[in-house]
């Protein structure tokens, strides 16, 4: 019982991190987008050793550590001078 209670609540809170995220992926690729340029597309990843990778082509797609989910502006704005 107890085994099912912890699953159920780890589930409810991946499924509100996953949520969380997306919002901060809307709004931050709308934000980058602005000060690119192009459309950005931004994916949260939990990677260890590679924080941010970008693919560059007509748009912008970008792989970014979710630690930049609750990324201040002048963050955001270093970013997109690093994505140019």
């Amino acid at each position: 019982m107890v085994q099912r209670q912890l699953d159920l609540f780890s589930q409810a809170r991946r499924l509100k991190r996953l949520q969380d995220n997306r919002e901060s992926a809307g709004r931050i690729s709308c934000h980058l987008s602005g000060r690119c340029g192009r459309r950005v597309e931004v994916i949260f990843t939990d990677n260890t050793s590679t924080m941010i990778a970008v693919k560059r082509s007509a748009n912008y797609r970008i792989r970014l550590h979710h630690m930049f989910a609750d990324a201040p502006e002048e963050v955001l704005n270093a970013l997109a001078v690093y994505i140019k």
